[in-house]
């Protein structure tokens, strides 16, 4: 049997207005740019204001705020975009059948488009009422990922001299069950994009890596 497998990563940073060329040139492998990581012991209704979530907001739990990554590799400080509640199955109440993963806006989009939450898990809303960013796997089947409302988040970026980086990060693979098979090889992708204004720039890049017979 041979099962073909594609792993892909997307992850959004922001980062104040200024030149990609790091980024465009980067090969993202290894995954050393900051990413958006689950915070378990924090309640939906207790981010972003509770002495819970300000507990756990630092870098001992993967929330570093703005940053230039792991041995300040990354040129300028961004800041990863979006945050995530977690709650596992299996835990002692049993209140739950399945994980509940929930992806929604970094506490610096929340306090700057002065969003809300209004109880309904996935959903944050404007002080007018209007639905700004939301999740939508809280309501039906597919992945997780935060959507947002284009022009709202735009004037917000420009308010802020912001600007949104998007890096890719993607491999496929043949594999197969018979090891005297040889290995077709393993193609890996990398790019990075941002916006400016309403258009969106950058580039993206392959490598193959040839097989070999063992």
């Amino acid at each position: 049997m041979i099962a073909l497998r594609v792993n892909r990563r997307v992850m959004i940073c922001i980062l104040k207005q200024g030149k990609i060329y790091f980024a465009s040139t980067q090969n993202f492998v290894g995954r050393w740019m900051p990413e958006s990581h689950g915070l378990y012991r924090v309640f939906y209704g207790e981010f972003f204001w509770a002495p819970a979530f300000e507990y756990h907001n630092v870098p001992y739990y993967h929330h570093d705020g703005w940053t230039r990554g792991r041995e300040n590799i990354i040129p300028k400080e961004v800041l990863v975009s979006t945050d995530q509640y977690i709650k596992e199955n299996g835990t002692y109440d049993c209140s739950i059948d399945e994980t509940i993963q929930i992806y929604i806006p970094a506490k610096l989009i929340v306090e700057g488009m002065d969003l809300r939450w209004n109880g309904n898990e996935g959903n944050w809303f404007d002080r007018d009422g209007n639905l700004i960013a939301f999740d939508p796997s809280t309501r039906v089947t597919g992945p997780g990922v935060l959507l947002v409302n284009r022009d709202k988040f735009l004037d917000f970026l420009n308010d802020n001299d912001y600007a949104i980086l998007w890096t890719i990060l993607g491999e496929k693979n043949i594999i197969s069950d018979r090891p005297s098979q040889d290995w077709k090889g393993r193609l890996e992708l990398s790019g990075a994009f941002r916006n400016r204004g309403k258009k969106i720039e950058g580039a993206k890049k392959s490598r193959f890596f040839s097989g070999t017979k063992e």
